[in-house]
């Protein structure tokens, strides 16, 4: 038997699966509470329990996102930091086609223009961290200088990877986005 905590983690988890059910086949813009609540098995009630309103929960999805690259920085460790840099990149572009796809991606993206949700121009993401940790690294060992700030070259790449995945979803998916982002991040990393 779960304990109280375990069982609100259990309805917190099983309401972010279903929002990302939902939006895998709908506009967020569009879909009610009710439609998550209803997908989670949960009443309308409990939702609101949870989470304030959509915006709350789509920020949850955010989260759980940037929470999968935690993993990959530790497993990234031990390469040199432009490789680092190069393999994150293609892992959040691995991330994004794989385990959120098409419909999930273009609905984070709705939601950054319609809703209050501050993610993709927030320094404080966790992405961002990890990019600023990568070129501290390059700039600590050398390997890029100090004509332009890290703050800069941090914005540069984020850009590159928003810009290459927001690209991906208007286009439907019609190009291989780790292919792009790798092709992309390769050539701006050579100019550096």
């Amino acid at each position: 038997m779960l304990t109280r905590a375990e069982q609100a983690e259990k309805t917190k988890k099983d309401l972010i699966d279903a929002c990302l059910h939902v939006m895998k086949k709908s506009d967020f813009n569009i879909v009610k509470v009710n439609d998550i609540a209803k997908q989670a098995k949960v009443a309308v009630g409990t939702f609101y329990y949870y989470y304030k309103d959509k915006e709350t929960i789509m920020q949850e999805v955010l989260d759980l996102y940037e929470q999968q690259l935690i993993p990959v920085i530790e497993k990234l460790k031990e390469e040199c930091s432009q490789e680092k840099i190069r393999k994150y990149f293609l892992e959040i572009g691995r991330i994004t086609e794989e385990k959120f796809g098409l419909n999930v991606a273009t609905n984070i993206y709705r939601c950054q223009l319609t809703m209050k949700v501050n993610y993709f121009s927030s320094n404080n993401s966790i992405i961002y961290g990890h990019i600023i940790e990568m070129l501290e690294e390059l700039q600590r060992d050398k390997h890029i200088g100090m004509n332009r700030s890290l703050d800069d070259i941090s914005n540069d790449l984020v850009s590159i990877v928003r810009g290459t995945i927001y690209s991906w979803c208007l286009m439907k998916g019609s190009f291989s986005l780790t292919e792009k982002i790798q092709r992309i991040t390769n050539s701006y990393l050579a100019c550096l």
